[in-house]
């Protein structure tokens, strides 16, 4: 028999609690909340029946994922489809049964009157966890990979990221994000208020996790046995996001052991602190005249993969092909991260841009003068033009006081394609009418594109190049087909700017320097996505040519090995200039300086740091004590680790990323060569 129903308080009256020594009727106190009035209460273990069914929606996000593109690679490791789903999602059951014990312990553990509280305090922490799932779901979409707080924080201003989001926003995913929550919350709510232990939902539970766990290989073997795409597919987005947040409050700084002997740090020095005094070390090969004027352009997310330039089988940059006899070629040169941030320090100031825990300018540590502050002390003009917006990279700290002219879109006048920026015609035609200003003075101008920045959008009219045609590549075919769209759009704007260097007369007197600021993944041949996030080559090897058909007639190509940091004394080497004697960076023409490039990540849940000196790559995962190497000469894609069988090289590469982190690291923070 249904009892009467409770009558509403008076405003000020009071009601007696249920006396604690009565198990029913302190059982129905404590799921009141979740309840209609006269509804019977369950009396065993509601946030655990909760916790299962957050267990089933966390699950069902890994399903999706799963079924969204990494079905076939459960063949490719030899296990069967329920097999491969079980792996991939057991953690996330046994991260929501941990949440769900830890729960029913705090409702147990509270006095009875505050046990409603717990139970809706759960209610809320799954509806978020599962919200947080399914953005992890289109977060591995994109990037193959969990959320991390670095890479939140690498989204400075989230207004400018809302065209890469809208692109990968379907009707499907919003459904989720706002349905299913409440979903949960409704399903979860209605189990709570069942009799009994949830005894068979959590035997299927441990099921489903022991299943999982044993289908992963031992740690050792895991990246031998599984495909990576599955292996991060595994993680827990929420422990992931969490593990990052502890690596970062924590500011732990990883184990390199032994750094190597003294005299390999003298190439870290300073100009200064190695005793250069300017000499030139580029040699011209006839007596013509230096270049009096520098034009720097900088290709957003461009590196040597995509660009037929490069070898690359789309024809993507024909009009740099073409101009490559008119210019030095380097082979071999490096981002230092692939991250905007970094990479725009390194070529504005010559300097390795930091650590991912203590990034320039870092303690006492200044920053030294630019190539711009150089020239303009020689009568140069220098302007800093991007047609993407200069709030992504902090124009007040970096080029506020470096060049006498910073402007992006927003001061042209332009429209935007983008929430980046604008099309990469409005930076050219900007650079075009600032030289045309005062026609007879040097000039120094760094150009920064944005177009080949994700979402990719092609030009207003421009007509699609079907360079995939017949045979796309198994990941992000559409992305990437955008991509070499804007590649090949960027390489047209360029062909501009020679033209009207040509048309004014001042192409022999001109050198233009062209680099990316890193590359970019589209999941090959590894399964990254984007950039920022390993030390694979198509992520960090960017292109770098000197262009003046007077200086380099015929053209050549270079295999010296360098940085970013050596961009600005290789300008200067060929302007007949003397550089900052607190650059660190040396000239590309040295033949003294030692090949070598330095390199490191941090914005997935890993330290990666490498060099690449030579034949080798050498990377040391710090996070997980790994090392690997790899013989760019027989395996430029990188698909082959052979550090087992070269135990001495690896010996000493270590020594060097250690002394080039602990040299970075005292540097930074102190004031000293």
């Amino acid at each position: 028999m249904r009892p009467a129903p409770k009558q509403p308080l008076e405003r000020g009256e009071a009601r007696a609690l249920p006396s604690p020594d009565s198990d029913a009727r302190a059982a129905s106190f404590t799921s009141h909340a979740l309840l209609p009035d006269g509804a019977d209460a369950p009396t065993h273990a509601p946030v655990l029946r909760m916790a299962v069914w957050l267990a089933i929606g966390l699950a069902a996000t890994k399903v999706a994922s799963f079924y969204n593109g990494e079905l076939a690679l459960s063949q490719r490791v030899d296990l069967p489809p329920v097999v491969a789903v079980a792996f991939v999602s057991y953690k996330d059951v046994l991260f929501a049964l941990r949440l769900g014990l830890l729960g029913e312990g705090v409702r147990r553990a509270v006095p009875t009157r505050h046990a409603r509280t717990v139970e809706r305090g759960f209610l809320i922490v799954s509806g978020a966890c599962l919200f947080y799932a399914v953005v992890g779901f289109a977060v591995h979409r994109a990037l193959h990979r969990p959320l991390t707080l670095a890479l939140l924080l690498l989204v400075r201003d989230a207004a400018l990221a809302r065209s890469s989001v809208a692109e990968r926003v379907t009707p499907l995913l919003l459904f989720a994000l706002v349905v299913g929550p409440f979903a949960l919350a409704a399903l979860a709510g209605r189990a709570a208020r069942r009799q009994g232990p949830p005894r068979f939902a959590l035997a299927c539970a441990i099921a489903w996790t022991a299943l999982g766990a044993r289908a992963a290989p031992p740690q050792q073997e895991r990246w031998k046995q599984l495909s990576q795409e599955m292996a991060r597919l595994s993680l827990s987005p929420h422990l992931e996001l969490l593990q990052s947040a502890i690596q970062a409050l924590t500011a732990r700084r990883p184990a390199f052991g032994d750094a190597s002997p003294a005299d390999d740090v003298t190439p870290l020095r300073t100009m200064r602190a190695r005793g250069y005094a300017g000499s030139a070390t580029f040699h011209p090969d006839s007596d013509a005249p230096r270049p009096r004027n520098v034009i720097l352009v900088t290709l957003e997310s461009v590196g040597t993969k995509y660009m037929s330039l490069y070898g690359s089988p789309y024809a993507t940059t024909p009009e740099l092909v073409a101009e490559a006899s008119h210019a030095i070629v380097f082979d071999g040169v490096y981002a230092h991260a692939a991250q905007t941030y970094w990479s725009a320090r390194a070529l504005t100031l010559s300097v390795y841009p930091g650590l991912p825990w203590c990034i320039l300018p870092c303690g006492d540590r200044g920053a030294p003068p630019a190539l711009a502050t150089l020239l303009h002390e020689r009568g140069y003009r220098t302007a800093f033009l991007h047609n993407g917006t200069l709030r992504w990279l902090h124009a007040g700290t970096l080029l506020g006081e470096r060049y006498e002219q910073v402007e992006d879109y927003t001061d042209w006048g332009s429209a935007p394609l983008t929430s980046w920026g604008a099309e990469d015609r409005a930076s050219i035609d900007r650079l075009i009418g600032w030289i045309d200003e005062q026609p007879g003075r040097p000039f120094m101008a760094h150009v920064w594109t944005d177009q080949t920045h994700d979402p990719y959008r092609e030009s207003p009219g421009a007509p699609a190049i079907e360079f995939l045609a017949g045979k796309p590549p198994p990941h992000h075919a559409a992305e990437l087909a955008r991509y070499l769209d804007v590649l090949h759009g960027a390489d047209a704007q360029l062909a501009r700017l020679f033209a009207a260097l040509r048309e004014r007369g001042l192409a022999d007197d001109t050198l233009v320097v062209i680099t990316g600021d890193h590359g970019e993944a589209f999941a090959d041949p590894h399964s990254d996505r984007g950039h920022g996030l390993t030390v694979h080559e198509e992520e960090l090897r960017v292109p770098l040519m000197f262009w003046n058909p007077r200086l380099f007639a015929g053209g050549r190509r270079v295999d010296t090995i360098g940085g970013h940091v050596d961009v600005n004394p290789t300008i200067t080497d060929v302007l007949g200039v003397t550089p900052a004697a607190d650059w660190q960076g040396s000239s590309l023409f040295d033949r003294d300086r030692p090949r070598r490039a330095y390199f490191a990540a941090d914005y997935a849940t890993e330290y990666l740091f490498g060099v690449r000196e030579g034949r080798w790559k050498y990377v040391w995962d710090a996070t997980n004590g790994e090392e690997h190497l790899f013989d760019l000469l027989d395996d430029p894609e990188e698909l082959t680790d052979v550090a087992p069988l070269h135990p001495d090289d690896c010996g000493r590469m270590h020594r060097e990323v250690a002394t080039w982190v602990s040299y970075e690291e005292a540097f930074l923070a102190a004031r000293r060569d």
